[in-house]
């Protein structure tokens, strides 16, 4: 009976319903914690090792019409599970081809979602033993820098103060190095 639950447990964790549900729970929370239109054309969970891949994953303002506030080709993340009460770890998280762009149009206005809640609130806070990006760009009024960096160590953290209009965030690492070109 032992042996048959660990079957069912096992097909149902690898099976379909369970990936559709995880893949709905992050566009979910990344919706909520952003407040942006969160779209993404693949999401795979593996197990032995955990692993989460992402496959053209798309944060955007919904009302703004322009190219994405932020697209990342490929999103590629090794959970591990330290306490299930502190903060989320991370042991590698690899981001290939992320692209941030800001546009500020004259009149202030910007292609920058802001989280729905009238109330302060964290958006996330993460560790991570290895970030690793790859091919990014970040351009800000079609002003566009290239780069590339691989951090160990990272701790990173965000809040949206919505009665000031801001982001607040908080990001170090332990050791790493950046590679930024034109």
């Amino acid at each position: 009976v032992g042996l048959l639950a660990i079957a069912a447990v096992w097909f149902f964790l690898t099976g379909e319903t369970f990936r559709a549900y995880v893949q709905q729970e992050v566009v979910l929370r990344l919706e909520n914690a952003t407040g942006g239109k969160v779209s993404l054309r693949s999401f795979d969970l593996h197990f032995l090792p955990l692993r989460v891949q992402i496959s053209d994953l798309s944060i955007a303002k919904e009302s703004s019409p322009e190219l994405p506030f932020l697209a990342i080709r490929t999103v590629e993340a090794y959970p591990h599970f330290v306490s299930f009460f502190g903060t989320p770890t991370l042991g590698t998280l690899t981001l290939r081809g992320p692209q941030l762009r800001v546009e500020v149009r004259p009149a202030g206005s910007t292609n920058i979602p802001q989280p729905r809640s009238s109330e302060g609130q964290e958006l996330f806070r993460l560790l991570i033993e290895k970030l690793d990006l790859e091919n990014g760009s970040v351009a800000y009024n079609q002003r566009q820098r290239n780069f590339s960096t691989q951090l160990e160590g990272v701790e990173l953290s965000a809040w949206y103060l919505p009665s000031k209009g801001m982001y607040l965030g908080n990001f170090r690492h332990k050791k790493g190095n950046l590679q930024v070109g034109q």
